[in-house]
C-alpha cells in the first residue's frame, strides 16, 4: 500500500503504483516523461505539450480549466494529478468522485523536489525520482552562493498578462524564482497574487529590470518596445526590458533542472 498526503492535506492511498494516469498539470505531465513511465500516462490536458516530440501520443481530455470528467473517466485511471491553482476545485472534487487525487501546489522553488520524491513514490520510480530532487537541490544551492555574492538585490517586474497588464504579489512561485534570482520583485506588497497595474504605477516603482513572459500571455517584441518607449521607467531607460520563456519561472518539475540552470547562466552570470 502507498500512502501520503498531498499539499490540500488528503491522504492519497494506492494498492500498487499507478499504472493509468492522468494528469491535469502541464509541468507534471513532462515530469512523469522524465520519470520514464509515458506508457503510463493515459490522459492529458492539450496544454500538456512536453516534452514535444513524445507528448502527442498521449490523449488529451479537455482543458486545465474544463476536463472532461466523462472522457476521464472512461479512461479508468488509477490516479488523477492537479493543481490548486491550475485546477478549478469544482472539477478536482468531480475527479476525487472517479480516482485517488494527487493535489499539488508548488508556490517556492524548493517546493519542486518534494513534488518530484512524491511523484516517485506514487509511480514506484524513487530512485530516477530522488536524482532527479537532488539535482534540483544542488542547483537551488549554487545559485543561491551566486546571489549573495552581488549583495544589493535589483528591483524586477514580471508580467504575466496584459489588457490589464498584470504582475505577481508575494505569494506566487514566479515572486520566489525571482528572490532566488537575486530580484526584488517590485509589486511584491500588493494584497492580489496577480495584481493589474499601469504605467503610471510602474513608473512609481522603479523597476531595474522587467521580464515579459512567454505564457500564460505570449509576450512578443512588439510588447517589449512599447515598455521601451516609457524611458521614465529606469528599466526601459536602460534598455533592461526582456522576453523571457514562462515554464522557466513557473513551471516545476523536472522543468527546473533547465531553468535554474538558465537563471544561473543568464542572470547571474
Amino acid at each position: 500500500m502507498i500512502t501520503l498526503t498531498d499539499d490540500a492535506g488528503k491522504e492519497v492511498a494506492l494498492s500498487a503504483p499507478a499504472a493509468r494516469i492522468v494528469s491535469l498539470v502541464p509541468s507534471v505531465t513532462e515530469t512523469l516523461f522524465a520519470l520514464g513511465i509515458k506508457e503510463r500516462i493515459a490522459g492529458r490536458t492539450r496544454y500538456c505539450d512536453r516534452p514535444v516530440d513524445e507528448v502527442n501520443v498521449v490523449p488529451t481530455v479537455g482543458g486545465t480549466k474544463n476536463p472532461d470528467l466523462k472522457a476521464i473517466a472512461a479512461l479508468k485511471p488509477d490516479l488523477i494529478l492537479v493543481n490548486t491553482e491550475e485546477n478549478r476545485p469544482e472539477d478536482v472534487a468531480a475527479l476525487r468522485e472517479i480516482a485517488p487525487v494527487y493535489e499539488d501546489f508548488a508556490r517556492k522553488v524548493d517546493d519542486g523536489p518534494g513534488l518530484i520524491r512524491a511523484l516517485g513514490r506514487l509511480t514506484g520510480t524513487e530512485e530516477k525520482a530522488e536524482v532527479m530532487a537532488r539535482t534540483i537541490e544542488m542547483e537551488i544551492a549554487a545559485i543561491k552562493e551566486l546571489a549573495a555574492r552581488y549583495g544589493r538585490k535589483r528591483r524586477a517586474a514580471y508580467f504575466i498578462w496584459k489588457d490589464p497588464w498584470m504582475s505577481i504579489n508575494r505569494d506566487t512561485y514566479i515572486h520566489d524564482a525571482l528572490e532566488l534570482a537575486g530580484m526584488e520583485n517590485v509589486y511584491g506588497d500588493r494584497e492580489e497574487r496577480y495584481p493589474e497595474t499601469n504605467f503610471e504605477e510602474l513608473t512609481e516603482r522603479a523597476p531595474e529590470v522587467i521580464y515579459l513572459s512567454s505564457e500564460p500571455y505570449p509576450f512578443e517584441l512588439k510588447h517589449r518596445n512599447e515598455f521601451l518607449d516609457h524611458e521614465e521607467i529606469p528599466a526601459a531607460r536602460m534598455g533592461r526590458v526582456y522576453l523571457v520563456d514562462g515554464t522557466y519561472f513557473c513551471w516545476y518539475g523536472v522543468r527546473q533542472i533547465e531553468a535554474l540552470r538558465w537563471i544561473r547562466a543568464t542572470i547571474l552570470g
